[in-house]
């Protein structure tokens, strides 16, 4: 399921990019469907904070009443570890106007990866969440440096990969 969801959103992000707003929900919300030819059921828990900002910033090119009850949706998401989802919450949390709470969100980011780092060095995951971090309190020289790092501590981190592409080259949240 996990190439399918990346599939849709990929190309939406790409139709973002190329101002094809429509087509890009289109593509953000099949990338919230489990069809039954893939043979997988939705699970339990299921990480939607990322698909959720990215359908709001499509719409809020087309209505932002709509656009808003996306962002809204992904506050509602609950994660019991601090991950990428604390990212995209504290962006919905900034289009809809709360900044003091995603400055809170980017902060723990930035803590948790930090502590992952001092407890060993080489790992990807803290510098990861450190560029997450800063890409969402603004600062996108730090940003760019945790995540060339992450990146070259471990090149097969689907994530990182991925963020290459959103937070450096195609970012979203301009």
């Amino acid at each position: 399921h996990n190439t399918y969801v990346n599939a849709y959103a990929g190309r939406g992000e790409l139709y973002m990019k190329n101002g094809e707003y429509e087509k890009a929900v289109e593509d953000f919300k099949k990338a919230l469907l489990y069809p039954r030819n893939l043979g997988v059921g939705k699970p339990f828990r299921v990480n939607l904070a990322r698909l959720y900002f990215k359908l709001g910033s499509a719409y809020e090119k087309l209505d932002i009443t709509t656009a808003r009850e996306y962002w809204r949706k992904a506050m509602e998401e609950r994660y019991p570890v601090v991950s990428e989802n604390y990212y995209y919450k504290g962006m919905c949390l900034k289009k809809l106007g709360k900044e003091n709470e995603a400055q809170k969100l980017f902060n723990e980011l930035i803590k948790t990866g930090k502590e992952m780092i001092l407890k060993n060095k080489t790992e990807a995951m803290g510098y990861y969440l450190l560029a997450l971090g800063y890409k969402g309190k603004g600062d996108e020289e730090n940003a760019k440096l945790m995540l060339d790092k992450a990146f070259l501590l471990n090149e097969n981190i689907t994530r990182l990969a991925r963020k290459i592409a959103e937070i450096v080259v195609y970012p979203l949240d301009e």
